[in-house]
Formats: structure tokens, sequence, C-alpha cells
């Protein structure tokens, strides 16, 4: 996780994007461990889940946010990052 995300960790203010469904860690656990080892990292959780199912453990990862992957593009960037991205847990899916 380290390597992928080194980036992010020299920049805390530029928001990062986590995939939920990965292979080995799950993108929820992985925030968790991320967030929890650097507190000023933001992460912004992207899936197809619709909101309905998300899963009740994304929205207490640490993430600062929830984007559906059919939505996902610079409008809802922007807007994130308008809204002073970080503010609570923005739940931007269908």
């Amino acid at each position: 996780m380290r390597h992928i995300w080194g980036g992010a960790l020299a920049d805390a203010r530029s928001p990062g994007l986590m995939d939920i469904n990965m292979d080995g860690i799950d993108g929820i656990e992985a925030t968790r461990r991320i967030v929890g080892a650097h507190p000023g990292i933001r992460v912004v959780l992207l899936s197809t889940y619709d909101l309905a199912d998300l899963p009740h453990d994304a929205r207490t990862s640490g993430a600062i946010a929830y984007v559906n992957k059919d939505d996902f593009g610079t409008r809802v960037l922007r807007r994130l990052w308008e809204r002073g991205i970080g503010d609570g847990f923005d739940e931007t899916g269908s």
C-alpha cells in the first residue's frame, strides 16, 4: 500500500481515490489503515455500489466521500473539492 499511496502520503492536501473492491485487501480496510497511520490523508471511496448497498464500514473507514463509478468525472471531483472536501462523509453515488 505504501508504494501505491506514496504520492498521496507525501502531499496530504490532495485526495486519493480508493476502489472498494480490490484483490487481497479491500479498499475499505486499506482506507482504514492508511487514514489510521496518516490522519491528514483524504480518501474518496469509489465503486459501483448504489448508496443503499454501500457497506456500512465504508462510512466508518475514515474516507471523506463515496463516488459511484457511473457518476465519476471532473464535475463530481470539482464539486467535492469546492465544498471543502473533508468536511464529513459525502455520499455522491447514485
